[in-house]
């Protein structure tokens, strides 16, 4: 085909994209097979031999990998004595791009996501003996689908010529920001040096800024070389333990001490909690959000730039201007710019009409948090432990005193507070955290903030968050389709659960006319509110949230069962459900007290396997129907085997045996009870002990002055 005034051979370039190590990069239409494609052309200072080979290297290493992580070379070609590749063009942004452009961290799920397609990418690389040596944010495009891609091989070399002419003796290549010890001491390298870079790519997008940071070249590879990072978990409080550790494990100085191939790293991926298809949505979401944004602004701005007209000229096709540093593919890595920080809240409210003349909010409420709050070794929030006595409790742990003059019990206050997360510790303390370190903002921030309130059970007050966003905001179809979720939850039994319905048809009608939006969102909303037309509905919940406290355990007394059981305000009631724990499969005869004063064989109850399946499913039944009754109509069921009120009852005591595994409550009065509870369930055993305590401390005499 005849060379066109604007085209590269049967391409037309229509705009330059960025520039690179090689040269610079365009945006071209392959006009044979009607596509787009990106276009890179070796710039003219590049033509010696050596860069010449190279270029060449980097098409032929390329298009030997086939995989959809990585982006694909189309074919090779000169063009007037320049060499020049098509490849694959990529409808996104890279992640440098992305770090700069949007304050917002990435979630977990995103972070896993990027790091097991990069993976993917360097286990394909593998099979052909390829190391790619430049790993780093630059190179990894996200596209609007959620998809992610490794790029540019300018610096990939065979593992069996690494050592070889290719490459000149002492020459460091790569990108020293995320370089690894060898690499940087321009040793030989393989896999595993990659599996380091992708490691402090991890790093940046769990913390927010790179491992190491220095004023000169010399001084960043001798961090990487001796120094170690700062931990992930004390720049991200929240991350878990088995996270840190997998990056950290990426990132070790020796390359024996790291993963050895990317499919060893892919195994521990698989093994945290992050859902690989929300981390897919989430980046898809996030990509198409920043580029319609930046579409608008360049549309407003009047700064859109149209495709090369019939007959015009490309005389600096391959001599133009280094492209900024913001552009694609450039290797000067900017810091994210921090997002303005927000007032404290609790609860999402309108804004001020007008600016107040009273103290600052902010910082009242600051003030407040420091003083009433602490955080506990295992990261969960709760009050200070030198107070008597929390002034935010609610639920039983307001209504029920404790015993003056006695040490609190475990967790005080938090173990009958309705505001208590099993994950995060108080769910007060966690939303004034979430806005003081602005780890989010907008929608994301209120979603964490009601997913707080929805592991306390509370979720009157998470409905509360969403549905305020949503009238403040009725054209986002983001709103309704979290609240949507919200009401759909399997622990949401309110009795409008079906409103779930119209927000899911909502988001569906909104998400079309404003685009953004993947089919695979669209579709799964439909198919969620037509699953839910087809429910019957569910009867709700027989305890209010604050009212008493439910549990499963062991009941010995008048006689021994698996029961389901109710400590309220007023009364202590015990259901029989079965002989048998339907979880662990141990039996109550093996939590009797002769059993207990023993403490020998119980542990062979857990691994014996051997349990009626039958009885255990009978069980699971029982416990499902006594769970749908209130206090009142449980005490009534015949399945009741003790309805005591609290002056039949006259002192408590608590022993954890750890050797057993097995927590027991006896509670003395006209007759004994022993409520024996597994590991899985001391957190009740401790709910229940309180309550109980509580309940049954003795009135002390009131201090003389």
């Amino acid at each position: 085909m005849a060379d066109g005034p604007s085209g590269i051979g049967e391409f037309v370039v229509d705009a330059l994209l960025g520039e690179g190590g090689m040269g610079k990069v365009y945006r071209a239409r392959q006009v044979a097979l009607d596509r787009w494609v990106a276009l890179k052309v070796l710039a003219p200072a590049k033509d010696k031999k050596e860069f010449v080979e190279r270029f060449y290297r980097e098409a032929r290493s390329a298009a030997a990998l086939v995989h959809p992580s990585i982006v694909q070379i189309y074919t090779v070609g000169e063009h007037d004595g320049i060499p020049f590749f098509a490849m694959e063009y990529v409808d996104g942004l890279d992640l440098e791009k992305l770090f700069r452009k949007d304050p917002r961290p990435l979630s977990l799920e995103e972070t896993i996501e990027i790091v097991r397609n990069v993976a993917k990418a360097l286990g394909a690389g593998m099979e052909h003996n390829i190391v790619h040596r430049d790993i780093k944010p630059g190179n990894i495009m996200l596209t609007k689908s959620g998809l992610v891609k490794v790029m540019d091989f300018g610096l990939a070399k065979s593992i069996a010529s690494v050592s070889g002419s290719n490459t000149n003796p002492g020459l460091i290549v790569g990108t020293p920001a995320y370089m690894s010890p060898e690499q940087g001491a321009a040793k030989s390298v393989d896999i595993r040096s990659d599996i380091y870079s992708l490691g402090c790519v991890m790093y940046r997008c769990l913390c927010d800024c790179q491992p190491f940071q220095a004023d000169s070249l010399a001084a960043l590879i001798y961090k990487h070389t001796y120094e170690e990072p700062v931990p992930p978990r004390s720049l991200c409080p929240g991350l878990s333990p088995e996270v840190e550790k997998l990056c950290l494990r990426m990132m070790a100085k020796k390359p024996e001490d790291r993963f050895q191939d990317p499919k060893a790293l892919l195994e521990a991926l698989a093994q945290t909690p992050a859902n690989p298809a929300v981390g897919e949505v989430l980046l898809a979401k996030r990509v198409s959000t920043l580029l319609g944004a930046e579409k608008e602004h360049t549309a407003k701005a009047g700064a859109a730039v149209p495709g090369p007209a019939a007959g015009a000229v490309l005389p600096t096709l391959v001599s133009e201007p280094a492209a900024p540093p913001g552009a694609t593919g450039a290797r000067v890595s900017a810091p994210r710019a921090p997002a303005a920080p927000e007032a404290l809240k609790l609860v999402p409210a309108p804004p001020p009409q007008e600016a107040p003349k009273a103290a600052p909010v902010q910082v009242v409420a600051t003030t407040v948090f420091r003083r009433s709050f602490q955080k506990l070794p295992d990261g969960r929030w709760s009050y200070k432990s030198e107070l008597v006595e929390c002034g935010l409790a609610e639920g039983l742990a307001a209504a029920i005193k404790p015993p003056r003059g006695q040490a609190p019990w475990g967790l005080g206050d938090c173990l009958l507070c309705t505001n208590w997360n099993k994950y995060h510790g108080c769910a007060v303390a966690y939303t004034y955290e979430l806005e003081a370190r602005n780890h989010c903002a907008g929608l994301k921030l209120l979603v964490e903030q009601a997913a707080a309130w929805t592991g306390t059970g509370n979720f009157e007050k998470a409905i509360l968050i969403l549905d305020n966003y949503v009238k403040e905001n009725p054209e986002d179809p983001e709103g309704y389709r979290e609240l949507a979720r919200l009401y759909d939850r399997p622990d949401y039994k309110g009795r409008d659960k079906r409103r779930a319905i119209v927000l899911y048809q909502r988001f569906v009608e909104l998400a079309r006319a404003a685009g953004g939006f993947t089919p695979f969102e669209i579709s799964r909303a439909v198919e969620r509110a037509n699953a839910l037309m087809a429910l019957l509905p569910e009867k709700g919940p027989s305890l209010a949230p604050g009212s008493g406290v439910a549990f499963q355990c062991f009941y010995h007394g008048a006689e021994g069962c698996f029961g389901c059981g109710v400590l309220t305000a007023a009364q202590f009631v015990m259901a029989r459900a079965g002989n048998i724990d339907p979880e662990s499969g141990l039996t109550a005869a093996a939590t009797g007290p002769a059993m207990l004063r023993a403490g020998t064989t119980i542990l062979r109850y857990f691994k014996s396997g051997k349990a009626n399946k039958e009885e255990r499913a009978r069980v699971r039944e029982e416990l499902a129907r006594l769970s749908t009754l209130a206090p009142e109509e449980l005490a009534k069921d015949p399945a009741c085997v003790v309805a005591a009120a609290y002056d039949e009852l006259e002192e408590c005591s608590i022993n954890v045996d750890e050797a057993v595994g097995i927590v027991s409550i006896t509670v003395k009065g006209r007759q004994t009870h022993l409520l024996a509870f597994t590991t899985a369930g001391a957190f009740k055993a401790d709910q229940c002990y309180e309550l109980l305590r509580r309940k049954l401390a003795k009135p002390q005499p009131a201090c003389r002055s």
